[in-house]
């Protein structure tokens, strides 16, 4: 069944320009424009609902086209669609309002699923503009309730689905750092043979290799980071994903501001699950637990991993001697975008995903809290019949 909303497609090239608008037309309205001219002279003529925006064409450049749609209808959701683009042409885009930023060549399920998020946002952006005007409640301060709400929940919306975009573009980072490390390797390796070799000079071309091994090991870790995950569940040794979180967080610089006991049994049995979603678990609650112990003397991070007293579950407890979280505040923990952080920290998505990612294992989470003193999670994974007498040495 056909959508109702109405797509324009915008591109100088024919080929990726009729690809689109076969893609989209059994589900939209699609309409096409060669150039950012033509683009908006139809915008302004027939109503749009989601733009799909070329960024190196004729005449006004891609960027000038989007900042025009958004000055001239804000709820117009703009996608852009580019072989030609650089990282910050990608972030300059965002900036402006873009919602996604997809690179050519493009797959199929990957425009169609960016195109459907646009067109549903567009639809509650304005459905609820209506709901405004209709209600049109004349006191004044539920009228400010109202809109403080709908403008907060707007920003978090915007904060989740920019999160989303930079994670594409994080292998892109990545690759741009390897470009200016191959440089400084070969500077480097120039200038050892300009000195021929002297001792005075070695050191210092020493000390510029090993500091650049370790930018080429975060650029490696950021690449395999940045990868889609693939969400299939496997046989896991919960000891080395946390080992793996760790590490990751170590070679960020997260794990610098304490000091990381690890207190793990011998032998624990594997369990069934997805090595993405535990990485996100472990790594969450230990950066909340790195931001926690900025401020206070004794700052120790400790990880424990045990077998329930049945032997059903494996337990894993992530531990700080941070702040702590006031007892008031530690059911509302788990809801998405609650925080007491500054702003800088995050928009309180981490706990929620940390919540539901553990759900989906048919585990449970358990958190203790003492005000100044510290925070202790416990997350408790269910091991499967079949992994029951499968053990693996630590």
């Amino acid at each position: 069944m056909q959508d109702e909303a109405s797509v324009l497609i915008v591109d100088d090239e024919l080929g990726p320009r009729e690809s689109l608008r076969m893609i989209l037309k059994p589900i939209f309205n699609v309409h096409t424009a060669e150039n950012g001219e033509k683009a908006l002279e139809f915008i302004k003529q027939k109503p749009v609902n989601l733009v799909t925006l070329d960024l190196k064409m004729p005449g006004i450049p891609g960027i000038e086209v989007l900042k025009e749609i958004k000055g001239y209808n804000p709820d117009i959701e703009v996608i852009i669609i580019t072989g030609y683009g650089r990282l910050n042409t990608a972030v300059e885009a965002l900036k402006y309002g873009a919602l996604d930023y997809i690179d050519k060549p493009f797959n199929i399920p990957q425009v169609e699923e960016a195109v459907k998020k646009g067109v549903k946002r567009y639809k509650v952006n304005t459905l609820s503009r209506m709901l405004t005007q209709t209600l049109n409640i004349p006191n004044e301060e539920i009228q400010g309730v109202i809109k403080m709400g709908h403008t907060q929940l707007e920003d978090q919306l915007i904060y989740a689905e920019k999160l989303t975009v930079l994670g594409k573009l994080t292998p892109k980072i990545a690759h741009e750092i390897n470009n200016h490390l191959q440089i400084i390797y070969g500077m480097a390796q120039q200038g050892l043979i300009k000195t021929k070799g002297e001792e005075v000079f070695n050191k210092y071309f020493d000390s510029i290799f090993t500091e650049a091994e370790k930018i080429d090991h975060i650029a490696q870790q950021l690449m395999k980071y940045g990868k889609p995950p693939e969400h299939k569940k496997d046989n896991i040794n919960v000891q080395k994903i946390l080992d793996y979180s760790l590490n990751l967080l170590e070679d960020f610089g997260e794990t610098k501001r304490f000091h990381v006991r690890r207190c793990y049994r011998d032998a624990l049995p594997l369990i069934r699950g997805d090595k993405f979603q535990l990485e996100q678990v472990f790594i969450n609650i230990i950066i909340n637990a790195s931001h926690a112990v900025e401020k206070t003397t004794n700052k120790e991070l400790i990880v424990e991993t045990d077998l329930s007293s049945d032997g059903q579950s494996i337990e894993v407890t992530i531990s700080d001697t941070g702040c702590g979280i006031k007892e008031e505040n530690l059911e509302k923990i788990f809801s998405p975008f609650f925080t007491t952080k500054e702003e800088e920290k995050g928009k309180g998505l981490g706990l929620s995903i940390v919540k539901a990612f553990v759900e989906k294992h048919q585990g449970h989470i358990e958190v203790k809290s003492k005000l100044g003193k510290g925070t202790s999670f416990k997350i408790i994974l269910p091991i499967t019949s079949n992994n029951k007498a499968c053990l693996e040495q630590a």
